[in-house]
């Protein structure tokens, strides 16, 4: 146990003291740095921007794969590579098979379910 009196005691204390006061001064500095400017730009807030991409190349897979079973046909798929993790959302990807060797184009209309990555993709038939 230390004694109030001891070296020791006095340095801690006199650390605390310099670590609250800096913590004050950090807070007053912080709440000074507001802006009075007005812009006519809008701004995103960070409820508005995504917090997570979809993984377009897992779903390009999920078409592929589907092609191949229901089709017996090899594609490679194609999705847009930056899409926003939301609920409703819809996008497109491509599918590129060869049929009697020609080239084929299919286009797939994927929807999201919900925010965490389930989705739903059809093609016209």
């Amino acid at each position: 146990m230390l004694n109030n009196n001891s070296p020791l005691a006095r340095s801690t204390t006199a650390r605390r003291a310099c670590w609250l006061a800096a913590a004050g001064l950090a807070g007053l500095a912080l709440s000074a740095c507001g802006s009075s400017s007005s812009s006519s730009t809008p701004t995103a807030t960070a409820a508005q921007l995504p917090t997570h991409l979809l993984n377009t190349k897992r779903v390009a897979l999920a078409i592929e794969q589907s092609i191949l079973s229901k089709r017996q046909l090899h594609a490679k798929v194609t999705c847009p590579t930056a899409v926003p993790q939301a609920k409703g959302r819809t996008f497109t990807c491509v599918a590129s098979t060869q049929l009697h060797k020609q080239p084929v184009r299919t286009v797939f209309t994927v929807f999201q379910q919900n925010n965490l990555g389930k989705v739903n993709y059809a093609s016209p038939k």
